[in-house]
């Protein structure tokens, strides 16, 4: 005799448990991030069982995303809830063992804009112009090739002028870990 399970745990459950996760996991950026796309789908799903929640859905609201916002911000939430459903799988007991509703979706086409990047020669017409802190600044970041984070997380254990070195930290490992 098969039994039909009745106490599937809720969308928003599973929601609020994964950004709990997320929040001890990653940068705040990341949090917010995940937070923004989970708030949106959860929206969209409104009172759906996580059991209902098909391909289909996740194509319309995804599709959604794509007409309102763009298809990089649609393929971002896809991986977003992508992750999620798989933690939940993972993490959540009573979890729908179906097919991942989002990583069925494909992908959505981008238009990607090239990031700016000024030429030297404006660079230095901006150094000329800058006083005090902001010129070191501005030299800091050019010859130690440094993101501004790195820059202001920077400690004197960080700095070996003897031997003409700086140590960089960054969160963008795999585990979040500097």
């Amino acid at each position: 005799k098969t039994l039909i399970p009745t106490d599937w745990p809720q969308p928003l459950d599973w929601g609020n448990r994964y950004l709990s996760d997320v929040q001890r996991r990653c940068s705040d950026k990341t949090y917010r991030e995940k937070k923004a796309a989970m708030a949106r789908f959860l929206g969209f799903a409104k009172n759906q069982a996580l059991s209902e929640i098909s391909p289909g859905t996740a194509l319309q609201y995804l599709q959604e995303q794509f007409d309102n916002r763009s298809g990089y911000a649609a393929n971002k939430d896809r991986e977003t809830l992508r992750t999620a459903w798989e933690w939940g799988r993972k993490y959540v007991d009573g979890f729908p063992n179906s097919v991942n509703p989002f990583a069925a979706v494909s992908r959505f086409p981008e238009a990607r804009q090239p990031r700016y990047v000024p030429p030297e020669s404006d660079f230095w017409k901006v150094y000329e112009k800058a006083r005090h802190q902001d010129k070191v600044m501005l030299a800091c970041f050019l010859y130690l090739a440094a993101r501004r984070g790195e820059l202001f997380r920077l400690k004197w254990a960080d700095v070996d002028f003897h031997n003409g070195l700086f140590r960089l930290t960054t969160k963008k490992t795999r585990d979040g870990s500097r």
